[in-house]
Order: C-alpha cells, then sequence, then structure tokens
C-alpha cells in the first residue's frame, strides 16, 4: 500500500530520519491485518471496477513495469477515516521508477531524505522489494488514464497506482522527487597522503602522547581533504577493486563542492539518503539541519577535522597515509573524488560561504 509496502524489518531499518524507519515499522503491523480483513471487505474495497467503467485500462505485467519506468506515483496522506478505520496511517511520499529495477521513495519537499530500492515484475505482479507484496488481494495494480499522452502535456494524471485494490494514487509524467541520483559502484581509490607531509602534525601528536599512527588534521587543511571527497565504510574497499560489483557502502558521507553534505547507508542493495547543507564560517565548517524547515539555517558550526592513519602494512604502500572522516562517529575512509558520481538534478541554491 504505497509507502507502507516494504520488504525491510523495522529492527534492520538503518534509514538516517525516523520517516524511513515509520514507513517500514507500519509495514511490519498492518501487512497480515489488512490482507485477512481485505477478502471480507471486498466489494466495498475494490475501486478497480469503478475505474474501468471510468474510462481505465488495467495494464499487467511488462506492460504495466514499462508504463511506470521514468514516471511517478504520488502517495498522499491517509484521511483520518482511514487512519481510524483501519488502524493504518500513510505518510506523503513520491515514488519515481528511475529504471526497469530501481526506484525511489522520497518524502514530501525540497531535497526530503529517500530511500533506493530494488523493485520488478513477478508473475505479471509488480514487487516492491520482495515478492511478498505480489500475494493478492495485496498486489498493485497499475491502470492507464484514458487520453494518457493529452493529460501529459498538461501536467495531469497519465494513470492511477492502486494498492489493496482500494487506495489510490496518481502516476504523473516524468522525475517528482529531488533525490540524488548515483551510480551503485564505486569507481576510485582511497586517497593516498605522504607521511613526510604530515610531519609537524606527527611531532605534534606524539609530544602530546597521541600515537602517531592516528594523527588529526584540522582548520583549512581538514577542509581542503572533505570538500569533494567522499568517505565510504570498510566494506566499500572490495567492491572498489572490482569496478563491475555495485557497492553497498553501510556508511558513507560525500561532501559535495556545490554545497552539499549527502550522507547514505546501504543494506541488501536498499539505500537510504539524506542531504545536509556545509558553508564555511569564520574558518569553521558549519551544517544546517536536516528538518526541510532548517535547510539553509547554519546553526551548527565546528572546526573541520580528520585524521591520517598509515595504510595497512603488507599493502605495499610504504609510508602512504590514509584519510578518515570521524563525522560520523565512525571511521569512514576517504575517497578521492566524487566516487558513486552523486548527482542532483534539481538545484537548491545554497550560499558555500560568507564573510561572517
Amino acid at each position: 500500500m504505497a509507502s507502507i509496502i516494504r520488504g525491510t524489518n523495522a529492527g534492520e531499518c538503518a534509514a538516517p530520519t525516523a520517516y524511513l524507519c515509520r514507513t517500514a515499522l507500519v509495514a511490519m503491523l498492518i501487512s497480515t491485518t489488512m490482507c485477512a480483513a481485505a477478502d471480507s471487505k471486498q466489494a466495498s474495497w475494490n475501486r478497480r471496477a469503478e475505474l474501468k467503467k471510468a474510462g481505465y485500462v488495467e495494464l499487467i505485467g511488462a506492460d504495466a513495469a514499462h508504463f511506470l519506468v521514468g514516471n511517478s506515483v504520488l502517495i498522499q496522506k491517509s484521511s483520518p477515516l482511514d487512519s481510524e478505520k483501519y488502524g493504518i496511517e500513510i505518510y506523503p511520499a513520491v515514488y519515481y521508477f528511475l529504471s526497469d529495477h530501481t526506484m525511489y521513495e522520497c518524502g514530501v519537499g525540497k531535497e526530503a531524505d529517500c530511500s533506493v530500492r530494488p523493485w520488478g515484475v513477478v508473475n505479471n505482479q509488480i514487487c516492491l522489494d520482495t515478492v511478498a507484496s505480489c500475494n493478492e488481494p495485496t498486489g498493485i495494480a497499475i491502470m492507464k488514464s484514458p487520453f494518457p499522452e493529452k493529460r501529459a502535456k498538461s501536467g495531469g494524471k497519465i494513470g492511477v497506482y492502486v494498492s489493496f485494490g482500494h487506495y489510490v494514487y496518481d502516476i504523473v509524467k516524468g522525475d517528482r522527487v529531488d533525490g540524488p541520483f548515483f551510480d551503485s559502484h564505486v569507481s576510485g581509490q582511497p586517497i593516498e597522503l605522504k607521511r613526510a607531509d604530515f610531519a609537524k602534525e606527527v611531532e605534534d601528536a606524539s609530544q602530546r602522547g597521541a600515537p602517531d599512527k592516528a594523527v588529526p588534521i584540522s582548520g583549512p587543511r581538514a577542509i581542503s581533504l572533505l570538500i569533494g571527497n567522499t568517505f565510504l565504510s570498510d566494506d566499500a574497499v572490495k567492491p572498489s577493486e572490482d569496478q563491475a560489483t555495485n557497492a553497498c557502502p553501510e556508511e558513507g558521507t560525500y561532501y559535495s563542492p556545490d554545497g552539499r553534505v549527502i550522507r547514505f547507508t546501504c543494506h541488501e542493495q536498499m539505500w537510504s539518503i539524506s542531504i545536509l547543507h556545509w558553508k564555511i564560517r569564520s574558518g569553521l565548517i558549519c551544517r544546517d539541519g536536516p528538518d526541510p524547515r532548517d535547510i539553509g539555517v547554519f546553526d551548527f558550526c565546528k572546526p573541520a577535522t580528520v585524521k591520517v592513519i598509515f595504510a595497512a602494512q603488507g599493502s605495499g604502500a610504504g609510508d602512504t597515509m590514509l584519510v578518515q572522516d570521524l563525522e560520523s562517529g565512525n571511521a569512514l575512509t576517504g575517497y578521492a573524488g566524487n566516487v558513486l558520481k552523486f548527482r542532483v538534478e534539481r538545484h537548491l541554491e545554497v550560499d558555500k560561504s560568507d564573510s561572517k
């Protein structure tokens, strides 16, 4: 049922915000109760018949999938009546079907958090995440509007997305999400630095009694190592060795030069992505908050800090040092550049620095 059909257990949810975890939890709680209720209420619930009478044509299997690719489904908040009657609540969202195997689910609002997950067709049924969502009567129906080409030109709905035979949402032309697109493989290598370039920092760390194998770097030098680079958890190392392998890093951050901080997690090829923004103020790196109301409000400022560590022994790297970002609380290794090719096609203007 729109944003509540999920293949993720609530205990496994690794999304960066409560929104994504909440939808997974709702799915777990209602998946069985709705199936049981649907049989006895099928006559009152099933709206597909009335849609067909109105001229809608139901698409099956590959035809339905082809109709979805490149288009968006607009999920509306459940009505108070439905929420009270069926004990569920659906939150506004947008689905964008990027290809025949990848879809985005994003919250509503500028640069809202997104989950990116697999979908496809199994036994002529549209499946989101798993085949469990294909079982009737909770299956998804795709119905094409009368005169869809004419409606598309005027920005209207070209069809409807029906779940549980009852909940109807508009399908509209094109991409309606502000989610960042990316390539799901790592196309770069870890940043490599020479120990000789950090002799002063190594000496300072030793004088403070800190081990020189993990040397903190702060200030402008740290900023230059952060901005424009990607930081990934250690599980991304293996895919980076095989460019054809899809990466699924447990955690990562990309500091875009255009002022965005893209944070992401991945579990079984299901990605969760959130976007913050950065700017430099009085030599400090400042970030805004994840709430849409806080976009552009840079209240959290602190010195930029990374650490450099020796490359693993036996790697043949000699005195090579690697960069790590500790912003998330976990040590993420720095890769040069935008290694997942993140791109946001709808740009939100955020100044990257000011004179304050």
